[in-house]
């Protein structure tokens, strides 16, 4: 197999898997608040995982530019009497090719990075959503005043 093809799979993989996450089975309620931590636990650690790598691509951005700077500023103040423009040192660090393919990795990472942190919000808003339908099942179960009053309600309405 390729690794095309089985980025592309890993990638359908991970998508089910997220699929699978944010899903309820309304059937069987009690396995969804077991696994609804466990969840939010793996999509955390993806989180976590993302913001290293940004960092990490940030990081050797910033040190290959700063690198760059500092020799483009030696290299053109050899032969000039006067000192160049900071702004146009700049300019030729940000023109060269391999800095340019670290600021892809910067921008790549940093999408993975938000894309990770809606997930971690949608898994967390899913056990928050779990937490109020268990509350309103127990409240139902109860006969609580709400769930009573919306059945006498109901038979009000449609009479005796």
């Amino acid at each position: 197999m390729t690794a095309v093809l089985r980025e592309a799979s890993e990638v359908l993989e991970r998508d089910a898997f997220l699929r699978a996450c944010l899903e309820i089975n309304p059937t069987d309620l009690n396995y969804e608040f077991i696994k609804a931590p466990g969840e939010l636990a793996y999509w955390t650690e993806q989180l976590a995982t993302a913001t290293y790598v940004h960092a990490t691509a940030k990081l050797n951005y910033d040190r290959e530019r700063g690198r760059l700077f500092v020799l483009l500023r030696n290299k053109f103040e050899e032969g000039s009497k006067r000192p160049l423009s900071l702004e146009l040192i700049g300019a030729r660090c940000d023109e060269d090719a391999e800095l340019f393919d670290l600021q892809m990795d910067v921008i790549k990472a940093d999408a993975e990075r938000m894309r990770l942190r809606g997930i971690v919000d949608a898994v967390g808003r899913k056990a928050d959503m779990l937490q109020s339908l268990g509350a309103k099942l127990r409240e139902e179960a109860r006969g609580g005043p709400q769930v009573r009053n919306r059945e006498e309600n109901e038979r009000a309405l449609t009479g005796p």
